[in-house]
């Protein structure tokens, strides 16, 4: 089973802006009204076109990194959700091109944490379909490359039918070790990060009482004593979706060592068309912690808000330790719950 990137990544992506800094003068006009026209294509849905637009301005322009990991995510996510998924050859091409696209950014320079997490998932997928047509060489390598990228999901390297063809050869062996081991050294220089952060932080006092998706009032005080993730967050919001399976996943891992996690919904609907809209991405997604729903006050308690997703972090003596703005990734996230999980409950 190859991973799903999700289009709505995409989008987010493309909302980011072009960076046409390498192309040619007398490209830049054409690549600069293809990457308008992919942006407007990918919002309206139209992801082939998107992808084809795309396609168009890396011929104009091969070291742009913008069109680059756009085309990435684009042809990763067509090649699991389009009619193409049905045709297992079709399939197998996008993932293959679209890893391509991704060794052209690898080839340019450094990387992007976000690059970096597309990357992984990219060449992972290429991998998949190397072992899957007998071309085990090439999917070891592959599957090595993702790991290094940051590739670190040991349950669907150990399960994914894809990979039988490799699970049994010694050089299979040594990637669970692998990914441990920069588990370990990520979470390690992370939580180093995490201590200057905490010292930089400007603490400012916050509280909430606000109706659950049930209508029943929540307080921040109902988990007195646990660590506590806030996610200022809304549906209609492309990095905020990005990081849900990383909370997800934090809830899962750290929940009975006093980790909870409460998402504050945004939503510029009426209250009833949110809740429905939110209860459905609940489901989606599998969260198994509390949505509520947002006001003005809440948000106005939180100094200097600048955009979505904003998640504050909370010590088990109720202090805000640290406030973050966009999209983390998900060691990042891990760095700093486990080393407030690290410090001594209260007495």
């Amino acid at each position: 089973m190859r991973i799903l990137c999700t289009v709505l990544t995409t989008i987010a992506i493309l909302f980011a802006g072009c960076n046409t800094s390498t192309v040619p003068a007398s490209n830049a006009p054409a690549v600069a009204k293809l990457m308008t026209k992919a942006q407007v294509q990918a919002q309206s849905g139209d992801f082939n076109g998107a992808y084809a637009s795309l396609k168009s301005a890396e011929r104009l322009d091969k070291t742009n990194r913008g069109t680059l990991i756009r085309l990435v995510q684009l042809g990763q996510d067509l090649a699991l959700l389009s009619p193409a998924a049905q045709n297992d050859a079709k399939s197998s091409a996008l993932f293959l091109e679209s890893a391509q696209f991704g060794r052209q950014l690898m080839a340019i320079g450094s990387l992007t944490p976000q690059e970096k997490e597309i990357l992984g998932t990219a060449i992972y997928n290429e991998g998949c379909i190397f072992a899957k047509s007998g071309k085990t060489d090439e999917a070891v390598k592959s599957i090595g490359e993702a790991i290094e990228l940051g590739f670190n999901d040991l349950k669907l390297l150990q399960e994914d039918s894809d990979l039988v063809s490799i699970r049994g050869l010694d050089s299979f062996q040594g990637f669970q070790s692998r990914i441990e081991e920069k588990k370990a050294e990520e979470l390690a220089k992370e939580k180093a990060n995490v201590l200057e952060l905490f010292a930089n932080n400007k603490p400012f006092d916050f509280d909430f009482e606000l109706p659950d998706l049930d209508e029943k009032m929540t307080r921040l005080s109902d988990w007195k004593g646990k660590v506590v993730i806030v996610d200022i967050w809304g549906t209609w919001c492309p990095p905020c979706r990005m990081e849900i399976p990383h909370f997800v996943d934090l809830h899962n891992k750290y929940h009975d060592q006093g980790l909870e996690i409460i998402g504050i919904n945004y939503e510029n609907r009426d209250t009833s068309e949110a809740v429905a809209l939110i209860k459905k991405f609940i489901t989606e997604y599998n969260m198994p912690y509390t949505c509520v729903i947002g006001d003005d006050d809440t948000r106005k308690k939180i100094p200097d808000f600048q955009a979505f997703p904003t998640t504050i972090f909370i010590d088990r003596m109720g202090k805000v330790r640290l406030k973050e703005v966009g999209y983390k990734p998900l060691n990042v996230l891990e760095a700093i719950v486990s080393t407030l999980l690290d410090e001594p409950s209260v007495q």
